[in-house]
């Protein structure tokens, strides 16, 4: 059985200890100590890192009431081990876990709403919420009550109790069945939760915290967050994208929604006069091509392999060539890949559909449509012509 010594003092950062056990983890020792700062991964908080005896431990995690650090070794001779805690992560952890805490205290409190799971991310936290929809009003009143209970550095203390001892707290949940001894977190006069993972001495040391998104998970939704350095972090990132794109366009970041709701009705404009202008041209040129088409038995015949064009741009072509009677237009642009689309006129015989899947076969692609509209890609670039042509052939044939 190990001693947990961060269940009483998250901010130890250095011990010794006696080794009690040993085995081996795909390669690498583990060591279980007498006692340990080393925090295993639990209630969606992952491990602890750090050293021992100067080699990482890059593992941890209980057996039987032991705990073992799997090291960057092979072997270990040592009967006595001197831990050291990477600090940076233990406190990121404190600010992210404490953060939690007061996050789902304030959702409990205010509105009612219970947290049903938390997880602690590398980039960032997330707790799922009992509840359907959270608006930027709820959003901003949550934050601005954890920043006032943050402010106030109110103590957050650790008691350690039996069953017996739970009438004398208000716990926002449940503690887990089966243990005889409950840690309970409590946030001075404000929240009691049972918790077995690292916490601050005050609100202060959570510095801040920051919803960042919402996602939608089954009838439940999901608040992703940030405290602390982290949110700070999250801060400076986004003042840079503010002052950088502030500069770009030389106003200040207040005015960039007005800007860039400006920018998207100007750009959904062209967009919408170049599809005219794409009209225009593909009228065009399908009037050019049909003028200069083989005509045979009284239907012109259009095979024309095209440069530098999408599909859609392709396709609206082919729909104008074919507007005209009595026109069959087979028609391709050949880049990285085989573009093909077919088409003909109403009054014109032939199953384009069927010819597309005869060459994209070919081609080594697919494809397919209608009778009278088919399209299709291919990889073999070095058959396109010859394809192409093979496919004039065949209508010219059967006409």
């Amino acid at each position: 059985m190990t001693i947990k010594s961060y269940l009483t003092n998250s901010y130890k950062k250095i011990f010794e200890s006696r080794v009690i056990g040993q085995e081996t983890v795909e390669g690498r020792v583990a060591i279980a100590l007498e006692e340990t700062c080393f925090y295993p991964p639990s209630g969606g908080q992952p491990a602890d890192k750090g050293t021992i005896n100067d080699k990482p431990v890059i593992d941890v995690y209980e057996k039987d009431g032991a705990i073992y650090h799997v090291l960057e070794a092979e072997k270990f001779d040592e009967d006595c081990a001197r831990g050291r805690i990477d600090w940076e992560r233990r406190f990121d952890h404190i600010q992210q876990h404490s953060g939690q805490h007061l996050l789902s205290a304030v959702l409990f409190k205010r509105h009612n709403i219970q947290t049903l799971s938390f997880h602690l991310g590398a980039d960032y936290s997330a707790i799922d919420l009992s509840l359907k929809k959270m608006t930027t009003d709820m959003i901003e009143k949550v934050e601005s009550e954890c920043q006032r209970i943050i402010l106030e550095n109110r103590p957050m203390r650790v008691h350690i109790v039996n069953r017996d001892e739970l009438h004398r707290f208000s716990l926002r949940k449940p503690p887990p069945e089966g243990l005889k001894e409950i840690r309970i977190i409590e946030i001075q006069d404000y929240d009691f939760s049972p918790c077995g993972g690292t916490h601050a001495k005050g609100t202060t040391e959570i510095g801040l915290i920051k919803i960042i998104g919402l996602e939608k998970i089954r009838k439940n939704i999901r608040v992703k967050f940030l405290c602390g350095n982290r949110a700070n972090q999250d801060y400076a990132a986004k003042h840079r994208v503010l002052v950088d794109l502030s500069d770009r366009m030389t106003c200040s970041w207040q005015e960039l929604p007005a800007i860039q709701e400006k920018v998207r009705a100007e750009r959904k404009n062209f967009r919408r006069r170049i599809a005219e202008l794409h009209k225009e041209l593909a009228r065009y040129e399908a009037k050019t091509m049909i003028d200069q088409a083989e005509e045979i038995n009284g239907v012109r015949v259009i095979s024309q392999i095209l440069p530098n064009r999408e599909m859609n741009e392709l396709a609206l072509l082919c729909k104008e060539i074919v507007s005209n009677p009595s026109v069959i237009a087979l028609l391709a642009v050949v880049s990285d890949r085989v573009s093909l689309v077919f088409g003909r006129s109403e009054n014109a015989p032939g199953q384009m559909g069927k010819l597309m899947k005869e060459a994209c076969q070919k081609l080594g692609g697919r494809g397919g449509g209608r009778p009278g509209m088919a399209q299709g890609v291919g990889t073999r670039i070095d058959l396109a012509q010859a394809e192409l042509r093979r496919i004039h052939q065949k209508v010219a044939k059967e006409l």
